[in-house]
């Protein structure tokens, strides 16, 4: 089989490095039958100095992957030990995640331009403008000085959506042929869901993803202070923003008596099936997401969604998987809450049984696997027609 050679910055057993990591979790599940993967990931956690208590500079399988866990500074601008692994390997391609931290990319892309292997960069939201709002003067100058230098020139690019498209196209202007649009692979459904009683009048919501502005945490408080309903809002993640975080939690305190707002913490990747199955949906007013796997992973496990309007791609189950609601309606998302919490246990399962069918028909979900593949069959035997 052909080897992908993923530089991914984190991989299990990291818990806190949310989208990034998940999909690619989802594409070596779902692709491993055709390809071989092998990924580089740091040896400690996303937002954590301790290393894992795993050997650095060597192979380890964990599930369909190769895993190699580097120590920070490895391969931070060495020519040498890039040069190393690659000529080791003999990977069909290279398979990079983002675009905004250079320190491995350059002299990846020089080393594999050398050897005659082809590149592939995702660039997982970063040049999309929603994304680019914050501290957008630094990362601008950045993504402007690296496509002046023509870092990437001769790269292939996988876009999710139109929106990172455009990032793409604006900022290094691939040929047509070097650009790839291909949804992320899915969250795989969960067969088992656990069966428990639907209170009416309380709603259990939960948020599970990155504390950070852009996750709009402070927006769903604001809109849950107008419910008249009891609602107790669970969120998980890691704080990425930590002045984010103070402001959120100084709306919380002045919400009424009748909503209940709790930080919860890290969600375990095996806790997380069954942690949000003791919900009864989410709440995610996100202002930008290629695809979004917290949304993904709610639905999979067969629980309906309120969510923001024309920020991800998932606009088409409002009514069948749950509400999608414009951010410049919050009373509009209070009401969809009230609505979620009045219903009983009979009124419910509907919502249930509809959102378990949304997502055995997407086709955002059916087309993602064979893209990939496709994706990655023409990148490499691109390379083998020169």
């Amino acid at each position: 089989m052909e080897k992908i050679l993923v530089f991914n910055g984190y991989y299990l057993p990291a818990k806190n490095y949310g989208g990034p990591l998940t999909s690619l979790q989802n594409v070596i599940e779902t692709c491993s039958d055709e390809f071989e993967f092998y990924v580089i990931s740091r040896n400690h956690d996303y937002g954590s100095s301790v290393p894992f208590e795993l050997k650095t500079n060597i192979w380890h399988k964990l599930g369909k992957a190769n895993i190699m866990y580097i120590e920070n500074g490895y391969l931070d601008y060495s020519i040498k030990n890039m040069h190393l692994l690659l000529s080791s390997l003999k990977p069909s391609m290279i398979w990079f995640s983002g675009v905004l931290v250079p320190k491995v990319k350059i002299v990846g892309c020089v080393v594999a331009k050398r050897l005659g292997i082809p590149i592939l960069i995702s660039p997982r939201g970063e040049v999309n403008e929603d994304h680019l709002k914050i501290k957008s003067i630094k990362k601008k100058a950045y993504l402007g000085l690296i496509s002046l230098i023509g870092i990437f020139k001769g790269c292939f690019f996988h876009s999710t959506c139109v929106d990172e498209t455009k990032g793409i196209n604006n900022y290094f202007n691939p040929t047509d042929n070097r650009l790839f649009c291909v949804t992320n692979v899915a969250v795989i459904k969960q067969s088992q869901i656990i069966q428990y009683e639907k209170v009416k009048g309380v709603l259990r919501a939960i948020f599970h993803a990155r504390i950070h502005p852009i996750k709009g945490v402070d927006f769903v408080i604001k809109c849950l202070a107008q419910c008249k309903s009891m609602v107790v809002y669970d969120i998980y993640g890691p704080i990425e923003d930590k002045d984010y975080w103070v402001h959120c939690k100084g709306l919380a305190q002045q919400l009424p008596d009748n909503i209940i707002v709790n930080y919860c913490g890290y969600l375990d990747s095996e806790n997380k099936a069954s942690t949000i199955q003791s919900h009864d949906c989410l709440l995610f007013a996100t202002s930008n997401e290629n695809y979004s796997h917290t949304i993904a992973e709610s639905l999979a496990n067969s629980r309906p969604v309120i969510i923001s309007k024309g920020t991800t791609p998932w606009d088409d189950l409002d009514g069948k998987a749950g509400f999608v609601i414009p951010l410049d309606s919050p009373a509009a998302w209070a009401e969809r809450i009230d609505y979620l919490a009045s219903l009983d246990q009979k009124e419910f399962n509907e919502w249930i049984h509809g959102t378990s069918n949304y997502y055995d028909t997407s086709s955002i979900i059916q087309s993602a696997v064979s893209g990939h593949k496709s994706m990655f069959n023409s990148i490499i035997e691109s390379q083998n027609d020169n």
